[in-house]
């Protein structure tokens, strides 16, 4: 049974009984007895049956045994609270984390673009238009670029949901579709420093950075090349 399950289970046995058996007395004698409070009461009315040095009628044993049933039943509702916040902390933690707004578009722009651009509907043509214009226009874009370059120079490998997005960004921006190539280079190679060094074509980078970029698009590629890159580069540009 999981948590979901087990909490629901905990809230229809608590919440979910015969309301003869919750309230006492409507249901008859036998409910009341049966019930927890009605054992209680019982309880109560036990404890004071033992020798008292003080005569106590019938009508104030009845009050202290109500007041004991009382006590016990905040008692009883606290612990249920408690075991119920308690399932619900382990729910929380255990629950796969919600993909966020962006990643959700980026799955259905994934979707829809992974069919044969003469086979979509005309729905899926416009739905496929708004949502390149939505995920360009994110605030956290930026913030993603830099995480894809961070995991690129530590040689980290990419995770399913870190290619989906390195595909999309190739298509809106020049860096990204270099640094996808880099990223495919690397991971073809079976010694990373030693081909990327045999590989890297210092005059090519040049060219693209002039060519292919703004001077804000090339500084930001520049600064993310490994260093050894940027040394190569450096010794071209100051001849």
């Amino acid at each position: 049974m999981d948590i979901q399950a087990l909490i629901n289970e905990r809230i229809m046995n608590k919440y979910a009984k015969p309301t003869n058996n919750n309230q006492g007395g409507f249901g008859g004698l036998l409910n009341f007895v049966q019930s927890p409070r009605g054992m209680d009461m019982a309880t109560g009315l036990l404890a004071q049956s033992g020798y008292s040095p003080t005569p106590t009628n019938l009508g104030s044993a009845f009050g202290k045994a109500n007041q004991y049933a009382s006590g016990m039943e905040i008692k009883r509702n606290a612990n249920d609270l408690a075991e119920l916040q308690a399932l619900g902390t382990i729910y929380k933690n255990t629950k796969a984390p919600k993909k966020s707004d962006f990643f959700q578009q980026l799955d259905m722009f994934n979707q829809i673009s992974s069919i044969p651009a003469d086979q979509r509907s005309a729905d899926q043509i416009n739905s496929l238009e708004i949502l390149n214009d939505k995920l360009k226009k994110d605030p956290s874009i930026n913030e993603f670029k830099v995480y894809l370059a961070n995991k690129y120079q530590s040689g980290e490998e990419l995770t399913k949901q870190d290619k989906d997005l390195l595909g999309f960004l190739k298509t809106i921006d020049p860096i990204a579709q270099l640094l996808s190539e880099r990223i495919e280079s690397k991971v073809g190679g079976s010694d990373t420093k030693k081909d990327n060094k045999k590989t890297f074509d210092a005059q090519s980078e040049i060219s693209k950075m002039e060519n292919d970029m703004t001077t804000e698009q090339a500084k930001e590629y520049f600064n993310n090349l490994p260093q050894d890159q940027q040394d190569a580069i450096r010794k071209i540009l100051n001849g």
